[in-house]
């Protein structure tokens, strides 16, 4: 793997690392980056929406309020979506309406807004009004066919917009349509909510912070107020299904920072969508029972051991394909095995072992459902535009994108996707490559450090964690963790007075090419270890040669 430093200095004191960091995130606003501005004074010209659309949006809706329409919110079965269907719908109930949520299926619906989904709407009782959260902005028939029906549809979706030979921006025909790719769709959705009722909105920062560290959305700018602002609501959210999903997977909520949200409590949200019903989560996140709380969060909980299950499962199979494709720019997995609801996750594993754009596809009889990650510098949507003739449908974001297409067309789609991608996918985009912000000097391995570290967070996308090189590491021991020995643990003399633990995550292996008194270089993340109401530094290593220097 090669080592990428991000900067040439090496640190001599914690105020020259937060400078070199500073600058390696090109931050040029220091203020706005370290007290980010509350999400309830963002100007909407500033975050992408127009104002004309949401003021037209606000106004349909509280005339709904007044005369109690019916109001349906077509939310979405990721994590993103659901957290946006359960803003909208508090706010909503607050300001005096109870709309009614619909959460598609994945396995009887697909993605988004469709025809299917709206003739089941209606066939429950027609809206007047029908909002789409998180989703929408590339449903031109289906928003079409609702607009037809009578129904005012408002549009509220961040996903990348489609575009015209002329370069334009191609909308759905609908009543209004509030959209920007600088939030997540749970973001445009807070949004939506404090034009409506500001008061109420504020509430509901913690959801949209859950769902914008879920989504993986870069967290800068708009995303990084809702986050920095949201995590301190969440830890200490007054929602009874959080605390039950907190409580069930032993997670301290005043602990809560990016990771362990992105880790522990978004997984057993997105695992409904992807093996269950969504519905069940988004009950979670708006009852007020602690009955009801506890059995919803077991019953996600659950869910999401059978997810895990399921994808270490299939993700054995896909490498088998994925072995024969090594000369591709992009790796392109088929098989009637799989199960939709976790293809997006083995592409994403995928994409982490063999660094280049990754397809994943599960064919259930004559249709097919697709979707795809991607590495920096890969447009993956983009790329999957170039055979939107073949496919029924395609949406997403630049680093991850969902399609749908017929049988018949896979063999053609994937032979014209392998042409272009070798064609228009620079090679030096494809090495396995770390970023590293610098080498550090053992002198500085301290709780100082992580106390330096924090002031970044909430980490993400465009905001990593960081990641430094350690030089003349020395093992004094080193050993294998968990049920398959596939964890490495490492004690290291750096130079300090104790020596250091390393973790190294799935790379029990190298346990045999490793040995006492090796001097190893390290790329690794400094961390600490909250144990029996101790703190202890530790190294979560990224990646290890020999030191030979």
């Amino acid at each position: 793997m090669h080592w990428q430093y991000l900067s040439s200095s090496v640190p001599k004191n914690q105020q020259d690392l937060k400078a070199i960091l500073l600058k390696n995130r090109q931050v040029v606003d220091e203020k706005s980056f370290f007290s980010p501005p509350l999400p309830q004074t963002l100007e909407l010209k500033a975050i992408g929406i127009e104002a004309a659309a949401i003021k037209k949006a606000v106004k349909r809706i509280q005339a709904a309020v007044k005369r109690q329409e019916k109001v349906v919110i077509f939310g979405d079965y990721d994590a993103d979506g659901i957290c946006a269907t359960a803003i909208l719908w508090n706010v909503l109930k607050e300001t005096g309406l109870v709309a009614v949520p619909f959460i598609p299926k994945r396995q009887v619906h697909g993605y988004g807004i469709t025809q299917k989904a709206i003739d089941e709407i209606i066939e429950a009782g027609k809206p007047k009004v029908l909002v789409t959260v998180d989703n929408g902005i590339v449903a031109h028939q289906a928003i079409k066919y609702a607009s037809d029906q009578g129904i005012a549809v408002i549009l509220t979706d961040h996903h990348q917009l489609e575009t015209v030979k002329n370069g334009k921006a191609k909308l759905p025909k609908s009543f209004a349509t509030i959209h920007t790719t600088q939030l997540s769709g749970s973001g445009v959705s807070w949004i939506l909510a404090r034009e409506i009722n500001a008061s109420a909105a504020q509430n509901y920062l913690d959801l949209a912070a859950l769902a914008t560290i879920a989504d993986q959305v870069p967290l800068v700018g708009a995303n990084r107020s809702v986050v920095f602002h949201g995590l301190k609501a969440l830890q200490k959210t007054n929602k009874v299904g959080l605390k039950a999903l907190a409580d069930l997977g032993e997670i301290d909520l005043l602990l809560l920072d990016s990771d362990r949200v992105g880790y522990s409590l978004a997984p057993r949200i997105n695992a409904m969508g992807r093996l269950a019903h969504g519905l069940d989560a988004l009950r979670l996140l708006c009852t007020k029972n602690w009955e009801t709380a506890r059995k919803l969060a077991r019953t996600l909980t659950e869910t999401n051991a059978s997810r895990q299950t399921l994808t270490a499962d299939q993700y054995q199979l896909a490498l088998k394909q994925a072995v024969e494709q090594t000369t591709e720019s992009v790796l392109i997995i088929a098989s009637a095995e799989f199960h939709q609801g976790v293809i997006g996750l083995i592409a994403g594993r995928l994409m982490e072992k063999y660094s280049k754009p990754v397809i994943v596809m599960a064919i259930n009889k004559t249709t097919i459902k697709g979707s795809a990650r991607s590495v920096a510098g890969v447009n993956i949507v983009e790329l999957l535009r170039t055979v939107q003739a073949d496919l029924l449908e395609v949406g997403g974001h630049p680093m991850a994108a969902g399609f749908g297409l017929t049988l018949e067309k896979l063999e053609v789609v994937k032979t014209k996707l392998f042409t272009v991608a070798k064609q228009t996918i620079k090679k030096q985009l494809l090495l396995p490559e770390i970023e590293l912000e610098c080498r550090l000097d053992s002198t500085l391995i301290s709780l100082e450090l992580v106390k330096t570290q924090a002031q970044f967070e909430p980490f993400g996308m465009a905001n990593p964690k960081p990641v430094f090189a350690i030089t003349g590491a020395k093992i004094i021991s080193l050993k294998t963790l968990g049920q398959d020995q596939k964890h490495l643990k490492l004690w290291l003399d750096i130079g300090g007075s104790e020596p250091i633990t390393a973790l190294y995550w799935k790379n029990g292996n190298l346990k045999e090419r490793l040995s006492i008194g090796l001097k190893i270089k390290l790329a690794a993340m400094v961390e600490v270890n909250h144990f029996n109401g101790k703190q202890q530094l530790q190294l979560i290593v990224r990646d290890l040669v020999e030191d030979k220097s």
